[in-house]
């Protein structure tokens, strides 16, 4: 093992629950993806149900179809993957900032 390789940063993981009433639908999907794009680190989400996708990608959130009430699992690494994961809480918190 070469020590003066740098290690790869650890995968920091957070459950959030879904509370919008229309669920994971494009508005919230955008959100998610946009506030992602403003931190280094990657973003996965993942269902209960395994599915698994780059949570910097509209599209792939979309296929998700994740309901409200839903319990999804963020993954982040990267050198500000807990500011990211911190974002994503406030997010979601406030459901997105969507009223729809």
């Amino acid at each position: 093992m070469d020590s003066d390789r740098p290690l790869d940063p650890p995968v920091l993981r957070r459950r959030l629950r879904l509370t919008n009433p229309r669920g994971l639908h494009a508005r919230p999907s955008s959100a998610i993806a946009r506030l992602a794009a403003a931190f280094q680190a990657d973003l996965w989400v993942v269902t209960c149900r395994g599915e698994r996708v780059d949570g910097k990608r509209v599209l792939q959130l979309l296929t998700l179809t994740a309901g409200c009430g839903e319990e999804l699992e963020l993954e982040a690494r990267g050198a500000d993957a807990r500011a990211l994961l911190d974002a994503m809480e406030s997010l979601f918190r406030a459901d997105f900032q969507d009223r729809d």
